[in-house]
């Protein structure tokens, strides 16, 4: 009895690597075994497979895949990815609310990758960590958007601007008023310089913080109970920068400028 499709995409990790080898763009054999480190008669064996099942096809010593194999790669990689993300923090992802995402992301969550977690020392509780700080000193173009105050950070933004990076704050009501009036000084430093962008986001939101700049991403979710939880997912790699970009864009497009 031939393997079934699920069989077929999930049972093999050779598959599965032919597959996405695939994916890239077509190959002849020869670049298929150079590529490879498997023994050249379970490679042959594990192509003869796909072709068989219509996943690929050969023409002229080229190996593609055909149209169903495009689409199946397609669906399975997104899901790999998924898997990949959640089993590498799952009592974190267990426990949060993911309804700040909008429906287009939380579909393509997979992209931000396995993301290493941080929480702070019980001693550390109310200090903004030292490996963000040294992060985003070292960054020259910082998207933020925050629901949920922190007093260190008018302070760290500000410095940032004096230094010349470029600035894009995005901020609910709550934590606007709280930086007017608590931290003249700051805000005045990032409302008149050129490379500083302030802006007031009008509807409900329940994204804690979010951070995004040209070397790293941060992201801090609620829990589901509506708890805030001092745990922040972070990130340097390009695909989860990009994603969590369109997260920002996302809130900065129902927001307006304040001044």
């Amino acid at each position: 009895m031939p393997p079934s499709l699920i069989e077929l995409l999930f049972r093999s990790q050779l598959r599965q690597k032919l597959l996405f080898l695939l994916k890239r763009k077509p190959r002849t054999g020869a670049e298929i075994q150079n590529l490879f480190h498997e023994n050249l008669v379970s490679v042959q064996l594990q192509l003869k497979v796909l072709m068989e099942s219509e996943l690929i096809f050969k023409v002229n010593g080229v190996y593609k895949l055909s149209r169903i194999g495009e689409v199946l790669v397609w669906k399975q990689q997104g899901l790999l990815e998924l898997v990949r993300v959640f089993e590498s923090n799952s009592k974190y992802w267990a426990k949060r609310d993911l309804s700040a995402l909008p429906l287009f992301l939380r579909k393509r969550i997979g992209e931000i990758g396995p993301c290493e977690l941080f929480e702070p020392e019980s001693a550390h509780m109310f200090e903004t960590p030292r490996y963000f700080v040294e992060k985003l000193a070292a960054s020259k173009e910082v998207l933020t958007f925050v629901s949920y105050f922190h007093p260190e950070a008018p302070s760290l933004y500000a410095g940032l601007v004096k230094r010349g990076a470029e600035l894009k704050l995005c901020m609910s009501k709550e934590v606007a008023v709280r930086l007017f009036e608590n931290y003249p000084k700051e805000t005045q430093i990032m409302r008149e310089a050129p490379n500083s962008e302030l802006l007031l986001c009008s509807k409900p939101v329940s994204l804690p913080s979010l951070v995004v700049t040209d070397c790293f991403m941060a992201l801090k979710l609620y829990e589901v109970d509506g708890r805030p939880k001092d745990q922040l997912l972070f990130s340097s790699e390009k695909r989860a920068l990009l994603w969590s970009r369109e997260l920002f864009i996302y809130y900065m497009e129902a927001s307006s400028p304040l001044f």
